[in-house]
């Protein structure tokens, strides 16, 4: 078999695989790409749409102590389910959403996992609940989790993910089935050169390979990235390569026993010393415990 001859043979194999890992793959590709572009504009979306509930009519002088708008929001969700989550941002127009849920990590699907997940809405300066969300079936949620695992909770995560990997091997495996053997050739792969007597299944390759060029190293990365939250394996090598091959510090949490559910000026005394720390327009998270045993936390970012 001469050189000529095998390197078609082996770009003949490589477009089968190409072709069939776009069989199995294309469908869930699909989906997580039509279901990222719609989440990615999440914030921007929800606070157009849901800016009843997202913001304050007028915004007062001094909010609410944390301790008495969980109250509020507590009440308004119903003593069965307990909140432990806060997600804020202080001396702004923005509501304090206070959110409940319990989880099955086990279960088979998204509507058995999450057992409930409500989220209130709450004027931090008058305690009035503006609205309480069934969170579980709220639109763009329900995006995030059929981009996440289909609905179908850690079998539809590894579909997802693995479908990711044989959606980069296809990009990889384009590029070589697109790579000109001249520079005649090049030239059709870079650009549109139609003609009118240009048949339509010329067009139709066209359509794929020029476009699938420009676009194929920000689809990498936007595959990479998924890798990312996809497999526990794929992020160490990862972190190794951003640190320039160094070993990275493994970061500790540290938990104090001040820290524990037992006195009820806790918040307050967290809530204090956030305020101390004087940021503008940061969003803080705090963790409510369920049990005596667990512990507050709160983490905020600019």
């Amino acid at each position: 078999m001469s050189h000529t001859n095998s390197k078609i043979s082996i770009k003949k194999i490589i477009g089968q695989i190409h072709l069939w890992l776009g069989l199995l793959s294309g469908l869930v590709v699909f989906i997580l790409g039509i279901t990222g572009c719609i989440y990615v504009f999440q914030t921007e979306l929800k606070e157009l749409f849901y800016a009843d509930r997202y913001f304050v009519k007028s915004k007062g002088i001094k909010p609410l102590p944390i301790r008495v708008l969980k109250e509020s929001a507590q009440k308004a969700v119903g003593d069965e389910y307990p909140i432990t989550f806060l997600h804020y941002i202080p001396e702004t127009t923005y509501s304090y959403r206070f959110r409940a849920s319990k989880t099955e990590a086990e279960a088979l699907t998204y509507n058995s996992k999450v057992i409930y997940n409500k989220m209130a809405f709450v004027d931090p300066y008058t305690a009035e609940v503006l609205f309480v969300e069934n969170t579980k079936w709220e639109f763009f949620n329900v995006v995030l989790q059929i981009h996440y695992d289909l609905l179908l909770n850690n079998i539809g995560h590894q579909i997802v993910g693995w479908s990711t990997v044989i959606f980069v091997v296809m990009l990889i495996s384009g590029l070589v089935l697109w790579w000109p053997r001249n520079k005649a050739a090049l030239k059709q792969r870079l650009y549109f050169k139609w003609k009118l007597t240009t048949k339509w299944k010329r067009k139709n390759y066209d359509l794929h390979n020029i476009p699938g060029f420009y676009s194929l190293a920000l689809a990498l990365i936007i595959s990479l990235t998924g890798l990312w939250f996809a497999f526990e394996w794929f992020r160490p090598p990862v972190k190794w390569i951003a640190n320039g091959g160094k070993p990275l510090i493994e970061e500790w949490k540290v938990f104090s026993d001040t820290a524990r559910a037992t006195s009820p000026d806790l918040v307050d005394s967290i809530e204090k010393n956030i305020k101390e720390r004087n940021i503008k327009g940061a969003f803080f998270y705090m963790t409510f415990p369920e049990a005596k045993k667990s512990s507050y936390s709160s983490y905020g970012y600019a």
